[in-house]
């Protein structure tokens, strides 16, 4: 992709489709859904073929298929981060073991809800400048694109110059 901006809106709306996946799983373990996946290992098993058919379609894809250069994202990263949260099988059993920790016996399912509700919020937030600064790195290192390929050009030169006199 040429314009940083666009890397971060692919970056933004891949990681809204991860955290979409998190928010299921995380309302699943508040209102206890989760907690029968836990407790079937055929469920469980699914979730993990699931997971590795996934895996496996997703790098098939990125060896065989056809790359883009350049363009603005598609939707795929939303659907993509989606799929991957969706079929984690460790996701729900995290959710269900974390997120009851901070919440006493006592306080009730909506507990739990609004504290899948904040992971959730401050995951997306953390992860949204996480990506603003990749942007940001990115548009500086595009500026200055001939100082970084001649400063990696000197390094390669160096590491051939020391492998040649290593014996």
């Amino acid at each position: 992709m040429d314009n940083p901006a666009k890397i971060g809106w692919a970056l933004s709306v891949g990681r809204v489709g991860l955290e979409t996946g998190v928010a299921f799983w995380a309302l699943a373990a508040g209102l206890g859904l989760s907690v029968l996946l836990v407790a079937s290992e055929v469920a469980y098993q699914t979730l993990r073929v699931a997971g590795v058919a996934v895996l496996l379609w997703f790098g098939a894809r990125a060896l065989f298929g056809k790359h883009r250069e350049t363009g603005a994202p598609s939707g795929g990263g939303f659907r993509a981060g989606l799929l991957v949260n969706l079929a984690n099988p460790k996701l729900p059993v995290f959710a269900i073991s974390f997120l009851p920790q901070f919440v006493s016996p006592d306080a009730g399912r909506w507990a739990l809800i609004a504290l899948a509700v904040a992971w959730v919020v401050i995951d997306t937030l953390w992860y949204l400048v996480i990506a603003g600064l990749i942007t940001t790195v990115v548009d500086r290192l595009r500026r200055h694109q001939s100082t970084v390929e001649r400063w990696s050009g000197a390094v390669l030169i160096g590491l051939g110059v020391k492998l040649a006199l290593d014996r």
